[in-house]
């Protein structure tokens, strides 16, 4: 084969990966959400969080939900019906935010069908509030 037939297959193929790589990394980020966890290190340093006391607190923005295993939890969507959820406004949530020792991070989270479209819807209509401006 002539060096041109070889360039062309290798542009070619360069542009294919290049297209599906970045479908994939459009689709992580789609699919997964970046939230803010508390640690406190107090509760883990103590071993109150080995006798089954919180320790990592999921910020929700309005609330804070003290499941561990918060990326599994079968109730994401209706927080204020969970015994781990804590509202920003009770008294115990601002002692918490009020701990010294608290280490902030972030967590990647997979959403589950029914987030990604509230997502979707949000996105909807933040698109035609600013359409009609």
């Amino acid at each position: 084969m002539h060096a041109c037939v070889w360039r062309y297959l290798y542009d070619l193929l360069l542009l294919v990966f290049v297209h599906c790589y970045f479908r994939v990394k459009l689709l992580e980020e789609f699919c997964l959400r970046m939230i803010e966890v508390l640690i406190d290190q107090e509760a883990v340093k103590s071993g109150a969080a080995a006798s089954g006391e919180p320790w990592k607190y999921y910020d929700l923005g309005h609330g804070y939900c003290s499941y561990d295993f918060f990326e599994q939890c079968p109730h994401r969507m209706a927080c204020a019906k969970c015994s781990f959820y804590i509202a920003k406004d009770s008294s115990r949530t601002q002692l918490l935010e009020a701990k010294a020792n608290l280490q902030h991070l972030l967590q990647e989270i997979p959403l589950r069908e029914e987030e990604r479209a509230a997502v979707e819807d949000g996105l909807d209509a933040v698109e035609k509030l600013y359409a009609n401006r």
